[in-house]
């Protein structure tokens, strides 16, 4: 609904009821010009969306035929709403993207459920690349390039044959290797390992504060008197002043360091009560095996190499198997959108010259569409007179209301009144021949028309102005 001001200006705001039937059910809508984004039904206000909703519903309009109010806005051609250029008439606003017209064509003619399942086939595996990715950069696993993969497949031989040596060298004692590379052993070996780390870095640290405790401390004031020496004029107060304020700063970090080597003495303590206990758990381990350390350690350190290479590789594959695949869903899409615009064009070529010649008759020039890359294009051939060019308008609104899902059309007069009486008149019939579907149009200078064709109007009409019946009761034309 759009809010005209001249009328607002003259008679206020507008309270607009409409009625609609399906399956002889009465729906009753309510809207007002100072409410633009309300409509009430039964009393009850709900959005645009969900009266949108609601007839797209009553339509049998789904989902996979686009946007309802997109589809039928398009083909509501009423004076200033923009959308009945001649040149461009599948557009619903003035230079609309060639892409989203074309789409939305798609959908009208209910090709777009198989591009959809590519399309959420495609959406799956841009997920799963993204999980994907999300790993790498959480740095669990490295992502590698083609190189590393091959290196990879190289260290990857090469340590399932040390494996298999050692395996080989301690088979007289082990007849299941997996009791020996299993979930126990494998964390047993990582949280020695972590140990380690954390000795060498506690070490570290704590070799840091022995050597800021051992060191002379602050020695500023012994090389004051060559200071005062130098500079005779100098403040030998402010000097003892900073001499004093350093002193204390030193004593006080002294104090710091004191309780910083306690709590790393503590921590390296019992850093080394953990490695203890964890090496008895893998000598008892080994010695029920039958097994040195040092073999299991060797065979537990080169199958975590092989399974950090393994999970890269395997991981590298997934990626390229995954772009792959999205190459593929691209091509199908492709492939999908070009059969379906050619059917499409064919549909609406063939629609074109049948709805021309029935207003026209045979041998009347007829316009073409064709689907381009960008959009599409729509020529009028050799005629292109206005009302030819409002006529070749409204046999594609005819068309996409035959072949799509489109449920209604609505023609203002202003499309109408170009167009030689003749054609008129056979295009009212052509209206007539859509049972199933809704035709609007406003019309006036009934009198070009014959007499039948005025009856016809007047029996179909639901609103007729005349010179002493206005829309809004009043006519402002005049001061």
């Amino acid at each position: 609904m759009y809010k005209r001001q001249d009328v607002i200006s003259h008679i206020g705001d507008l309270t607009i009821i409409i009625k609609f039937k399906f399956d002889n059910i009465e729906y009753k809508f309510v809207r007002t010009t100072n409410e633009l984004n309300e409509v009430k039904y039964n009393d009850e206000v709900i959005t645009k969306k969900e009266f949108t909703s609601f007839l797209a519903k009553m339509y049998n309009f789904n989902d996979d035929n686009g946007s309802f109010r997109d589809s039928v806005n398009g083909f509501s051609r009423i004076y200033q709403k923009k959308n009945y250029n001649e040149n461009r008439p599948l557009d619903t606003f003035l230079n609309e993207n060639g892409l989203t017209v074309k789409k939305r064509s798609i959908k009208l003619f209910g090709y777009y459920k198989i591009i959809k399942e590519f399309e959420e086939i495609k959406s799956k595996l841009q997920d799963e690349k993204k999980n994907i990715t999300a790993t790498f950069k959480s740095g669990v696993v490295n992502s590698i390039t083609l190189k590393q993969y091959k290196d990879n497949k190289k260290e990857l031989g090469q340590l399932t044959l040390d494996i298999d040596r050692i395996k080989l060298s301690i088979s007289n004692y082990i007849d299941n290797f997996e009791d020996l590379i299993n979930d126990t052993t494998i964390n047993l070996k990582e949280n020695k390992d972590y140990l380690y780390l954390e000795k060498i870095s506690t070490e570290t640290d704590l070799n840091i504060v022995n050597n800021n405790l051992n060191n002379e401390g602050y020695q500023g004031s012994k090389y004051f008197k060559n200071v005062v020496r130098f500079f005779p004029t100098i403040d030998e107060s402010k000097l003892l002043e900073i001499d004093d304020y350093h002193k204390g700063l030193t004593t006080i970090l002294n104090e710091q360091f004191k309780n910083e080597k306690d709590l790393l003495e503590k921590k390296l303590n019992m850093i080394n009560q953990d490695i203890e206990i964890v090496k008895i758990k893998l000598q008892t381990y080994t010695r029920d095996k039958n097994i040195s350390e040092s073999i299991l350690n060797e065979l537990l350190d080169k199958d975590k190499k092989l399974q950090k290479f393994d999970l890269e590789c395997k991981l590298y594959d997934k990626i390229k198997s995954i772009k792959d695949d999205i190459k593929t869903c691209d091509k199908d899409i492709m492939s999908t959108i070009e059969s379906s615009l050619l059917i499409m064009e064919e549909k609406i070529n063939n629609g074109l010259k049948s709805n021309i010649e029935a207003m026209y008759g045979e041998g009347a020039i007829v316009p073409e569409l064709y689907f381009t890359k960008k959009g599409y294009t729509f020529s009028h051939g050799d005629d292109r007179g206005t009302g030819k060019c409002c006529a070749n308008m409204i046999a594609l609104d005819l068309t996409y209301l035959s072949e799509t899902k489109l449920p209604f059309i609505i023609h203002d007069s202003l499309l109408l009144k170009n167009m030689k009486s003749e054609a008129v008149t056979n295009l009212i019939h052509e209206y007539l021949n859509f049972d199933n579907k809704q035709i609007f149009i406003a019309i006036d200078e009934l009198n070009k028309y014959k007499k039948d064709i005025d009856i016809l109007l007047r029996k179909h009409s639901f609103l007729t102005l005349e010179k002493d019946n206005f829309a809004f009761k009043i006519s402002w034309k005049k001061k």
